[in-house]
């Protein structure tokens, strides 16, 4: 897992108990400083514009206005952000197919709650992609 350590990567979702739960498997392969937190559309686009990122790992459902699809789309769109890869998250069954739907603009769909070894294949997955 040694090419993972040094990737930059943004997780995104509204639950502070995700994000730490996330964050925590992460730091087993990442540097801590690589990784970045946020709890919504606008926080995680601040970081998308002054960071370096590498990863977006990405929770669909947000209570805001704006959500994790649209954060993927507007990444997507951004000629900056578009080729960043995206892992989706969520925790209900029914954004598989929501999910099945963002087709190629997503490397990876992982249902809550994510295992360690799940998240490490979904991140080696996204850097042999965006390779």
């Amino acid at each position: 897992m040694e090419r993972l350590k040094n990737l930059n990567v943004l997780i995104v979702d509204d639950s502070a108990t995700a994000l730490f739960s996330l964050k925590l498997s992460l730091k087993k392969t990442l540097n801590e400083e690589n990784i970045y937190t946020a709890e919504g559309y606008d926080e995680a686009l601040d970081i998308l514009n002054n960071k370096e990122i590498d990863v977006a790992i990405v929770d669909l459902e947000m209570p805001t206005k704006s959500n994790g699809v649209d954060l993927i789309v507007d990444m997507k769109k951004d000629e900056k952000m578009k080729n960043i890869p995206v892992i989706v998250v969520t925790g209900t069954e029914a954004n598989s197919l929501l999910s099945a739907s963002l087709g190629e603009m997503t490397t990876s769909y992982l249902h809550k709650p994510v295992e360690e070894a799940e998240i490490q294949a979904a991140l080696l997955n996204s850097i042999k992609v965006s390779l």
